[in-house]
């Protein structure tokens, strides 16, 4: 077993509390930022990928650390062919070793990537495997994010964007191709797809092997522009596209970005992370994890709010599947998006039932945006961020353990839901709202449409148990009723007819 050697010229450990096992800080220089945007769990080892920029120099490198379960870690700036690019996605292969993608250009002034670099790392950093895909015609550039998937037959599929539109250095009208490769980075096919939509936006990319079906979630091939599923087989062709929400059901829960797949359970379920803006307060979003079948149908729900916070999974990978009973979701709170104030970032452990077990929260004295989550061997989580000195963004990398975890202040605080019955549903003027054991207490009410509109928020002083409300001035549709109690919080959906 190789032991990665420690470089404390380059990073230096902190520990800020006895719940978290390890919390690495990347040393940096003044003009500098290091950012980590993807990796993964091989092995013994997890992998941290995303870039180095150098603002003196204007240039941008692919940047990469590997770190075992004690902490022991190395850190490299990896040399290839390009002046600038950066990683942009991961995945362990076993042997303790990682499929990596970056893009790469030689005229870095004109803002394209012209090849994707393709490549095998082991533990030390160091290239195993290694291949060069050169963008084709009429395709100018490559984007900015790659997703890799791994199907039954053990080959790495990679999907990317690409574009012959390029104004002001930014994307217009993306396509996307395929790239399906050996174990040793061999090309093997390559298959493109026409998008539909005004929108190129890919959240995630998953592969279905009951299926035997690739499924590209995010805002990208549906013409509509919402968020969706686009199902392609395995020879890349178009099979079907399809939305993920169902507003009839779940008003406005699908939001366009940090769109994360946590775990295919049994091949026929999926689990996902993503906002909301269904929400219990005045938070403008917060993160909710939705289990879904293949068709895209709810199975089941759970929010992760704080009363009076605006909270976010993390940007581009919020959800890391340990075991059934083991699943980890990162999110970080965001009171300005203007200003990088103080923040909390929060780890929340729940089961594949979407049952809360515990919660461990970072209250750092810096803003923190939590980038990437994966587990770890031993069951436990690793968090990616950055926090910003100034202008610079710098990496943070900590671990934490299930044990840290099991906390019954925090299950309890979400189980301590109030019994509630809403009738007559459907409903077409008094809605009735029988609170169990809420006597002569302060109630708030807040309703919304299925455009995630506000159609009543009041307080009201009950008397006994039941609050009656007149909707009689609601159009017909369906609604969702939030109803509030001493910080206790319960969810209702009614129909008005």
């Amino acid at each position: 077993m190789r032991r990665i050697i420690v470089l404390l010229m380059n990073l230096l450990v902190c520990f800020y509390s006895e719940a978290q096992q390890w919390f690495i800080e990347h040393a940096h220089k003044d003009n500098e930022d290091v950012v980590f945007i993807t990796g993964d769990m091989s092995g013994i080892y997890n992998y941290a990928l995303g870039y180095r920029y150098d603002k003196t120099s204007d240039k941008l490198s692919p940047y990469a650390l590997c770190v075992n379960q004690d902490g022991d870690y190395r850190s490299k700036e990896i040399q290839y062919e390009g002046e600038d690019g950066s990683f942009n996605s991961a995945i362990g292969i076993g042997d303790e070793n990682i499929f990596v993608t970056a893009y790469c250009t030689n005229d870095k002034d004109l803002g394209l990537y012209e090849k994707m670099w393709i490549a095998i790392l082991d533990p030390d950093l160091d290239v195993l495997y290694e291949n060069y895909i050169s963008v084709e015609r009429p395709y100018l550039t490559f984007g900015y994010t790659a997703h890799v998937v791994v199907n039954k037959n053990n080959e790495f599929v990679v999907l990317a964007m690409v574009t012959e539109s390029v104004t002001k250095k930014v994307m217009q009208n993306c396509d996307f191709v395929f790239y399906k490769f050996d174990d040793k980075c061999n090309l093997l096919s390559t298959g493109y797809l026409g998008n539909t939509s005004h929108n190129s936006d890919v959240s995630d990319f998953v592969y279905f092997p009951n299926l035997d079906r690739y499924a590209i979630l995010g805002r990208a091939i549906n013409v509509t522009g919402e968020n969706s599923v686009s199902y392609v087989d395995e020879d890349f062709n178009f099979v079907s596209c399809m939305p993920i929400d169902d507003p009839n059901n779940y008003p406005n829960y699908i939001r366009p970005y940090f769109v994360s797949v946590g775990h295919l359970y049994d091949d026929n379920s999926i689990l996902m992370s993503m906002q909301t803006k269904n929400t219990m307060s005045d938070a403008e979003y917060c993160p909710v994890v939705i289990k879904f079948d293949e068709e895209m149908n709810v199975l089941d729900s759970i929010k992760f709010e704080r009363y009076g916070f605006t909270d976010y999974v993390s940007q581009y990978n919020s959800i890391a599947y340990v075991d059934s009973k083991t699943i980890y979701v990162s999110s970080f709170e965001v009171e300005d998006a203007f200003v990088a104030s103080p923040n909390t970032a929060s780890v929340y452990l729940i089961d594949d039932d979407l049952n809360m077990l515990g919660k461990v929260a970072f209250e750092l004295g810096y803003f923190m945006n939590i980038l990437y989550i994966q587990p770890t061997i031993d069951g436990g989580c690793i968090i990616q961020a950055y926090y910003e000195n100034g202008s610079d963004k710098i990496a943070v990398i900590g671990k934490l353990d299930v044990d840290d975890f099991i906390d019954e202040t925090v299950v309890d605080e979400y189980r301590k839901e109030i019994a509630v019955e809403c009738y007559p549903n459907p409903v077409s003027s008094i809605l009735n709202i029988n609170i169990d054991n809420k006597i002569d207490r302060n109630i708030r009410v807040i309703i919304y449409d299925i455009s995630g509109g506000r159609c009543m928020d009041n307080y009201y002083n009950t008397e006994g148990n039941v609050l009656s409300l007149d909707l009689s001035l609601l159009k017909r549709g369906v609604y969702c009723c939030n109803i509030i109690c001493d910080d206790n919080i319960t969810t209702e959906v009614f129909v008005k007819r």
